[in-house]
């Protein structure tokens, strides 16, 4: 049983391959039948971490497949790789399972701190987070807030997605009627943060979550354009390109003149509504 490929052992997969990393590369290390219970426990080891939904599915056919009463998957998977702190001019990241006290005292803040203390840590790209990651400092701009004051209790949950455009998470806390709930109004749609915590699973959520212990509020860095001979774009398209394009013009003059760009070009697909405010 030890090691048999997964669609071998489960061949009605096959509209299901690309699960969880490529079920074609998953295989079983253990299983276990009770066959009083019609239950099945087992531990597979798949190519990339599978998501809460994707074991369920996993459970729910082979249970229906085989007339099973329960199905259990154990999840394995790849240890995500070190991040490398070689050639960096800032602290590393804390190690995994390191307590919120071993944050170094003498890194200089980056900015002014929401929660928790200043941080100088290097942050890592939330494409490489998994439910393995730990503790982990991440930067990024907020794209969304849901964060809410329960009344019966006294108590708030922060809640919001921050992006640094590689992937997004969902960060989240709940905050009782003794902790300092400023930080409720102190985060906004916009912000550019820097966020230590605890990569976790949230059933609330039904996702991957980030359990923060430290919010820092910095500024995004923009990148500067030092060419001696600035470039001009002939090619540019704006949100009145439906379905091409998000950029709004007054935001594009904006960056244009940073650049230092005598001149741009907007090419929209057959239209003209971008001429006004261009």
């Amino acid at each position: 049983m030890a090691n048999t490929p997964f669609l071998t052992m489960f061949p009605f997969f096959t509209d299901k391959t690309t699960m969880a990393g490529g079920l074609h590369k998953a295989y079983l290390l253990d299983a276990q039948v009770d066959e009083n219970a019609r239950m099945l426990n087992m531990r597979v080891h798949f190519a990339a971490v599978p998501s809460m939904s994707e074991i369920r599915i996993l459970e729910g056919r082979i249970r229906s497949e085989f007339a099973l009463s329960g199905c259990s998957i154990q999840a394995d998977y790849p240890m995500p790789d070190a991040v490398s702190d070689k050639d960096s001019d800032v602290s590393p990241a804390l190690p995994s399972g390191s307590g919120g006290s071993s944050l170094p005292k003498s890194a200089a803040p980056a900015g002014k701190v929401l929660m928790g203390r200043p941080l100088k840590l290097k942050p890592v790209p939330m494409s490489s987070l998994t439910l393995e990651s730990g503790k982990v400092a991440v930067e990024g701009d907020v794209i969304a807030v849901a964060s809410r004051t329960l009344a019966k209790r006294s108590s708030a949950v922060l809640s919001f997605d921050i992006t640094d455009c590689t992937n997004s998470i969902r960060v989240t806390r709940f905050l009782r009627e003794s902790d300092d709930q400023s930080i409720i109004e102190a985060v906004n749609t916009g912000d550019h943060l820097t966020v230590y915590g605890d990569v976790t699973y949230s059933k609330y959520d039904d996702d991957m979550v980030l359990d923060p212990k430290c919010i820092v509020r910095g500024k995004k860095t923009v990148r500067k354009d030092d060419a001696e001979v600035k470039r001009v774009e002939l090619h540019l398209h704006t949100r009145f390109s439906t379905l091409d394009a998000l950029t709004d013009p007054a935001t594009v003059v904006e960056r244009a003149a940073y650049w230092g760009m005598p001149a741009i070009a907007v090419t929209d697909h057959g239209v003209a509504q971008a001429f006004p405010d261009m």
